[in-house]
């Protein structure tokens, strides 16, 4: 839904949404385990949280 709304916004709004959704997604269980995972460099165990 963001990516068929932002194609029908300018640049300056599209980057608006996509900061907003960004800021929401990057802090939920799951974004933290990826990058906890990358980091120590092992295969991530991602639950749909």
């Amino acid at each position: 839904r963001l990516i068929h709304k932002g194609l029908q916004t300018d640049l300056h709004s599209g980057l608006e949404l996509e900061a907003a959704e960004f800021g929401k997604i990057s802090q939920t269980a799951d974004a933290k385990e990826g990058t906890k995972a990358f980091l120590e460099k092992r295969p991530a165990q991602f639950e749909g949280r």
